[in-house]
């Protein structure tokens, strides 16, 4: 039985301002329940810097291994309070249309920003749609080090590793989450405000987090104060109707209410079973590749796409026998053809010949070769490119210096456009080569262009 269960746990770890809790979820199915002796936590101190969250992390590194090898966990998730992170909003600008100069505006809107410390690379920029304001976020180094050496050590791999402010968005009102335009999230030690800039339902453009002094009760009047402070920093919040709480501390009472626009929400298991907020908001977390995970995989394909995908293959296989059979039809009437051909003797060809029949021989190889001449693949190779501004002026074919040397006349306005005409003719199929023979300036002309001439080599 022991074996049956290896590799069906998932351990959830959430990383808050003043406290990590952390528990084991077994997955049958569709089916999950929380393994509730595994279901754990330990505080941190308070104002905890770097340092000190480093310290209890390597703590929990060392309980796991002891007490949780045992059980196979299969993947590690991980969701950190936004306090512990470097999150700015980034207007959008050219720099977002790659996504190198991408990361080099946000790790200068960062360091803008006065966000210390060594933050893990690449920075993790939301989707958005073209225009429209992204959200950075950066990662500490040493806490992903710590978490990827802590999977390692469990024999799992890290599955994900997200803000709380990403999960809450995207997973923990998944309904009624449209229908806000600032949700905020009330812990221990830190309060942070998630807004959605202009368009409801998006995505959260720019996320405020602060450090409060959260304890055992219910902070009220700590989420209105927030609430003021970001309005004078943004006015046009003023006018938001509804605005989601959500609370991971803990609370006295579940009847009061802050009043509009403010609602609040809790997290509950469908067990109803007491563990903490904070693990079950991880749980809700779709194991699905996120913009803002500090862990890089592909999506797994969706079912459109599977579809697509096999209907290419299909489509494929079908092509594939229709050309084989037409190759095999086109291969037996070439035999019967060459069945049906007489026999042409072999003409003996004379000793010499006079001046005049080698005068018209030539002639006749000539017409031979304009006749062979692919002509609409060479035409249609010599066009050049909307970005050059070259207009061919004739295509000569019995000029070239050989049999299957053809001699192009053109005119362009710079000798730059010139230059790369002449390098892009020389890689267009049929032609392997072109070298200039000869150009000149136009005087009289408007603009001075350059009129020259190319001889390119073509072959079948």
């Amino acid at each position: 039985m022991w074996q049956a269960d290896r590799k069906a746990y998932t351990l959830f770890i959430a990383i808050g301002a003043q406290r990590v809790d952390f528990g084991l979820l077994s997955r049958r199915g569709d089916a999950s329940r929380w393994s509730k002796k595994t279901c754990r936590g330990f505080d941190l101190p308070n104002d905890a810097n770097e340092a000190a969250l480093l310290r209890g992390l390597t703590h929990l590194e060392r309980y796991l291994f002891a007490h949780y090898v045992h059980y196979g966990v299969r993947d590690v998730r991980v969701l950190i309070a936004d306090i512990w992170l470097a999150q700015v909003s980034l207007p959008w600008s050219a720099a977002m249309k790659r996504n190198e100069s991408a990361q080099e505006n946000a790790c200068d809107m960062i360091a803008t920003a006065g966000f210390k410390g060594s933050w893990a690379r690449p920075v993790r920029i939301s989707d958005a749609p073209y225009g429209v304001p992204r959200l950075a976020v950066a990662y500490p180094q040493a806490v992903l080090a710590t978490m990827e050496k802590l999977a390692a050590r469990l024999g799992a791999r890290l599955d994900s590793l997200q803000p709380f402010s990403v999960a809450a968005w995207e997973a923990a009102l998944p309904k009624n989450r449209y229908a806000f335009q600032a949700l905020m999230l009330i812990d221990r030690g830190w309060i942070a405000l998630l807004a959605v800039p202009g368009l409801q339902g998006a995505q959260a453009g720019e996320i405020v987090a602060r450090r409060s002094s959260v304890h055992e009760t219910f902070p009220f009047r700590t989420v209105q104060a927030n609430w003021q402070r970001a309005c004078l920093r943004q006015p046009q919040w003023a006018a938001f109707e509804r605005i989601g709480v959500l609370s991971f501390a803990e609370t006295k009472s579940d009847d009061v209410k802050p009043g509009l626009p403010f609602e609040v929400f809790k997290l509950r298991h469908e067990d109803d079973v007491d563990i903490a907020p904070a693990l079950l908001l991880a749980e809700k977390v779709k194991p699905a590749c996120h913009a803002l995970d500090a862990v890089f995989r592909h999506a797994p394909p969706s079912t459109a796409q599977r579809v697509a995908l096999a209907l290419c293959t299909l489509l494929i296989a079908a092509m594939s026998a229709l050309l084989f059979s037409n190759a095999r039809s086109i291969d037996a009437f070439n035999a019967h053809l060459g069945d049906m051909r007489p026999l042409v003797k072999q003409a003996i060809p004379e000793s010499a010949w006079s001046r005049e029949e080698s005068s018209r021989i030539r002639a006749v190889n000539t017409a031979i070769r304009e006749l062979n001449l692919p002509i609409g693949a060479i035409l249609r190779a010599l066009q050049p490119p909307q970005e050059l501004h070259v207009a061919v002026l004739g295509v000569d074919a019995a000029s070239g210096a050989s049999a299957r040397t053809i001699r192009v006349t053109a005119e362009a306005p710079t000798g730059e456009d010139m230059a790369q005409y002449v390098k892009f003719i020389s890689e267009r199929h049929p032609l392997f080569s072109a070298y200039l023979i000869r150009h000149e300036i136009i005087e009289t002309a408007s603009g001075h262009p350059y009129r020259f001439t190319v001889d390119a080599q073509w072959v079948d």
